[in-house]
C-alpha cells in the first residue's frame, strides 16, 4: 500500500474531487490550484500522522538489533529506525537490566546486546510504500483515520467526530477478530 492509496481513498470519502483531479492521480498535466495542492499536502501529512499514531498505539512496529559495546552505552544514533520504546534487552539470551536516557541506552556493562524496540515509521511521500505494517492495517482503516485527522485540522469538528467513530468501529472489529472463534458444531 502507498500513501497515494490512502490519500486517494480519503479524498473519495471526503468528496474532495478537486484533489482527485490533480495530476498526481490522473497523470495529466494541468494548472494546479494552490488551495487544492495545499489540501493534497495536508492529506499526506495527516496520513503520516495516522501512521505514527497507529505505530505507537495499536500496531507497534518492532525490530531487533544487535550491538557490541565497550562501555555498556548504546547511542540511539546507532539504531537503524527511530526508537519509540525499548521493549527488552538481552545478553546471551537472558534479559538484562537497562536504563533509557534521552540520547543513549545504558546496559551498565560492556558486551554484546540484542535490543528489541518499537519504532516510529519514517515520513513517507505520496508515492512511497508503507511496508512497515506488513499488511496489518487495511486501507479503509487508514482512510477513516486520515479523514478524521484532515477534518479536525480543517476545523470541521462534526465530520472529524463521525470519521473517528468509523475508525474506532473498524479498529475494534480488526483487533477483536483475531480472538474470535466459532464454536464447534456437533452432528447428532
Amino acid at each position: 500500500m502507498k500513501i497515494k492509496d490512502i490519500v486517494k481513498m480519503t479524498a473519495e470519502l471526503l468528496e474532495l474531487t478537486d484533489v482527485l483531479s490533480l495530476n498526481a492521480f490522473t497523470g495529466e498535466t494541468n494548472e494546479e490550484d494552490a488551495l487544492v495542492k495545499h489540501d493534497l499536502d495536508l492529506l499526506v501529512r495527516c496520513a503520516n500522522l495516522s501512521l505514527s499514531i497507529l505505530a505507537t498505539d495499536k500496531f507497534k512496529l518492532k525490530k531487533v538489533e544487535t550491538f557490541l559495546t565497550e562501555t555498556g552505552e548504546i547511542s540511539f544514533d546507532n539504531f537503524s529506525k527511530n526508537v519509540f520504546e525499548i521493549l527488552s534487552v538481552k545478553s546471551k539470551n537472558k534479559k538484562v537490566d537497562f536504563r533509557v536516557y534521552p540520547t543513549i541506552l545504558d546496559c551498565f556493562n560492556k558486551g554484546n546486546y540484542s535490543v528489541t524496540y518499537a519504532y516510529m515509521p519514517d515520513y513517507k511521500t505520496l508515492d512511497e510504500d508503507i511496508d512497515d505494517f506488513d499488511k496489518k492495517v487495511p486501507l479503509h482503516l487508514m482512510a477513516y483515520f486520515t479523514a478524521s485527522e484532515f477534518s479536525f485540522v480543517s476545523g470541521n469538528f462534526e465530520d472529524a467526530s463521525i470519521w473517528e467513530q468509523k475508525y474506532k468501529e473498524a479498529l475494534g472489529f480488526i483487533t477483536s477478530s483475531k480472538s474470535r472463534k466459532l464454536p464447534e458444531r456437533r452432528w447428532y
